[in-house]
């Protein structure tokens, strides 16, 4: 039986729009134990990128200009999306939320390090955006020409997606009205310019395109440094932190190091206080409100922690950011209190 061009065309855009799913079955891997993500990478990630080549490859010898048209809108309004949805949520950072904090946790996960430095954060950004722009690409793919209220709809239904599943089981976010209220938000400013462009592409690329020449191309590159820039000392000055041992916690003078800490669940890590000071700390474990306690000036003590889930460790009495630790059971990071 003989195919047709269309059935031709259709099975290499279908290809590629299941191989952009390899980006995010990397975190969702992870965090549902079916391996980790430096490991998934490998097992998933390199072939999908493999296989889209592949296809856009085939799109390209059949000459389907209607797929390449909906990759070079898809990255780009993957690209800009994904600006657009970390930009609007720098304010609320400031504000003392931490929506961008899973963006550090990606790229200790996906280097399989044990805390988090400028490189492992670096990484996280790079996983970020590669997300960001195989969505981007699905999307174009399947809904190219839509109006660009679907892209919006494809945004929240992402979000609904990540609630549900084990990321808003791990990241403890069903719950958490406000998070939830601001990650909707943010998806907002993702969906309508990956909605627009697709909406009209040949006229958004052909507008972007000078825009581009003229020096757009720069300012998108310049955003996206100044972005990772910001994202690498948001939290604390960047510097060398190579004198904080593994399960170690660094308390001042200035800022809580590392930002992240990856551990197993039974481990001890060390608090190190350098302020010269009592200090006053928070440790806020799976579904508690917090534990008060206080840090002498010259006490290093060792903090357990049994539960799998997010920590959070905090100074009340200091404007730093907070830091966390995640713990993982066998690899397995859902609390076992709401299994």
């Amino acid at each position: 039986m003989h195919l047709s061009g269309f059935q031709l065309k259709q099975g290499h855009r279908v290809v590629f729009a299941l191989a952009s799913f390899g980006s995010i079955s990397l975190l969702l891997g992870h965090l549902y134990n079916i391996g980790s993500m430096a490991r998934l990478f490998v097992v998933i990630g390199l072939p999908s990128a493999v296989l889209m080549v592949i296809a856009w490859r085939r799109g390209v010898r059949l000459g389907d200009q209607e797929f390449r048209l909906s990759l070079r809108t898809g990255f780009v309004g993957g690209v800009i999306g994904t600006l657009g949805y970390d930009l609007v949520r720098i304010p609320v950072h400031l504000f003392g939320l931490n929506p961008l904090s899973p963006i550090r946790f990606y790229g200790v996960w996906i280097t399989g390090a044990d805390h988090a430095t400028w490189l492992s954060d670096v990484a996280g950004l790079a996983y970020h955006f590669s997300n960001g722009i195989t969505f981007a690409w699905t999307y174009a793919i399947v809904a190219q020409r839509r109006h660009w209220s679907w892209a919006v709809a494809w945004a929240f239904v992402l979000e609904s997606l990540a609630v549900i599943s084990a990321f808003g089981e791990v990241f403890a976010i069903r719950a958490a009205y406000d998070v939830l209220a601001v990650a909707f938000a943010a998806h907002l400013f993702y969906g309508v310019p990956l909605g627009l462009v697709c909406q009209h592409p040949k006229h958004a690329l052909a507008w972007l395109t000078p825009l581009a020449r003229t020096g757009g191309a720069w300012i998108t590159g310049l955003a996206l440094l100044w972005f990772a820039a910001w994202f690498c000392t948001a939290w604390q000055p960047l510097r060398p932190i190579t004198h904080v041992g593994n399960r170690e916690v660094m308390i001042g003078p200035d800022a809580l190091y590392p930002g992240l800490v990856d551990v197993s669940a039974g481990s001890d890590v060390t608090l190190r206080n350098e302020t010269g000071a009592s200090l006053n700390l928070i440790h806020r474990g799976p579904g508690s409100p917090g534990e008060k306690f206080t840090l002498s000036a010259t006490d290093h003590p060792s903090l357990r922690f049994r539960a799998p889930g997010v920590h959070q460790l905090l100074t009340p009495d200091k404007p730093w950011r907070s830091i966390f630790i995640t713990v993982h059971r066998n690899g397995d990071y859902r609390p076992e209190m709401k299994k």
